[in-house]
């Protein structure tokens, strides 16, 4: 059986977000028979080998001339859109209907259904509005979040945006059950059109017990730094918290990722006089994770979290806000991580202090942490692609 994945970027192992599952997913469907073909708009730099029979890279023009030669040669059987760029799937998916004929089209939508809604940090909008080139867009994101009367607006904005993935899609797929539900109900169609897929582990084994052991006093973020969803400037107001307390004041933090507010994040922690806070810029984690203790984890509002089941695989405990449905889906509150309420920052912070001064705990943790993120492992996500790919 042979699919198509079709995404902003030219997917490669290393990259975050989107394409990094799309590379994971391709990589276990190959191990199982399938082979994965990509057709992507953007180049990437340093790319690194990815498990693609073939890759190819899509003019922005004669889009259905373009997909129907790939579909044809390749004989493809099934495509999967998996574009985040609003300029992108907009112009994409009409073509892709057409070129695909009776082949199955798939739009994989990896965000929180309604994460448009959460409202945007103010301060950081307005850094936004006189650093970043981006000015229309932030200002809109400001009139949004400032403006209550505006939210009724969005929510139909919303439902003509997932409705119009629905029109050109023969089925939705979500990454966990409650997002099937949530997005069925923000686009107006039936749950019957959208399967969920959970993420699987990245990594082909999980961290021994030697190497839990090796741990250091590391607490880890991996993300992209983008204060819409991601909140590293509140990880950073926790993390003056944390080295007020003199105890604790052999601990580092390791901030890996780029992105869109990595400027306002780095001025932030100059503000607050932060002395064991490090910006590593975009890596491959899997060195840090290794010898991490803690993952920190601010996000408001996620998918299904890769860097949850990374951090997990590799024996990093997690602290997580109750802030996204999946949380609860990838933490064993108490065994495998801690899920603090929403915004309630004391809690937080008095959670992440008993864990650091308590190497047993964190011991006991790590390991609970491995066992629990074999739930994800690939056996099982395989049979939930099966389910899906053969409906």
């Amino acid at each position: 059986m042979n699919i198509l994945f079709i995404t902003d970027h030219d997917a490669e192992p290393t990259s975050g977000g989107i394409d990094r599952t799309v590379t994971v997913s391709s990589q276990l469907l190959s191990k199982y028979g399938y082979r994965c073909y990509l057709a992507y708009f953007n180049t990437t730099e340093n790319r690194q080998t990815a498990p693609f029979e073939d890759r190819f890279h899509i003019e922005k023009e004669n889009f259905t001339a373009q997909f129907t030669g790939i579909i044809a040669k390749n004989q493809i059987n099934h495509i999967i859109v998996s574009t985040a760029a609003k300029q992108n799937t907009r112009f994409i998916l009409p073509a892709v209907r057409q070129s695909a004929g009776a082949i199955p089209v798939y739009f994989w939508y990896h965000c929180m259904p309604g994460y448009e809604l959460v409202p945007m940090d103010l301060n950081v909008a307005f850094y936004r509005l006189f650093h970043n080139p981006r000015k229309l867009q932030t200002l809109k994101k400001i009139i949004i979040s400032a403006l209550s009367f505006m939210r009724p607006v969005m929510k139909l904005m919303l439902r003509r945006k997932y409705s119009y993935y629905s029109r050109y899609a023969d089925r939705i797929i979500v990454l966990s059950r409650p997002s099937r539900l949530s997005f069925a109900r923000l686009a107006g169609v039936s749950k019957n059109k959208v399967s969920f897929i959970n993420n699987t582990l990245t990594y082909g084994y999980p961290v021994d017990e030697y190497t839990i052991r090796r741990k250091t006093k590391t607490v880890l973020i991996v993300a992209r730094i983008d204060e819409d969803s991601k909140r590293i400037a509140l990880a950073l107001k926790i993390w003056r918290q944390i080295e007020n307390k003199k105890e604790l004041s052999d601990w580092k933090l390791f901030i890996v990722g780029s992105g869109e507010d990595k400027n306002y994040c780095r001025c932030l922690a100059r503000k607050l006089k932060l002395q064991n806070c490090h910006f590593e810029g975009r890596k491959n984690p899997l060195e840090y994770y290794k010898r991490s203790s803690i993952y920190l984890m601010t996000s408001s509002n996620e998918g299904f979290s890769m860097t949850l089941l990374e951090s997990q695989q590799m024996g990093v405990v997690p602290v997580a806000f109750d802030s996204f449905d999946t949380v609860r889906i990838l933490i064993q509150n108490g065994y495998s991580g801690f899920i603090i309420p929403e915004k309630d920052i004391k809690t937080y912070v008095h959670q992440l202090s008993r864990l650091m001064t308590n190497w047993e705990k964190r011991q006991t943790m790590a390991k609970n942490a491995v066992e629990n993120s074999k739930r994800f492992r690939q056996e099982k996500i395989i049979e939930q692609w099966k389910i899906t790919l053969c409906h």
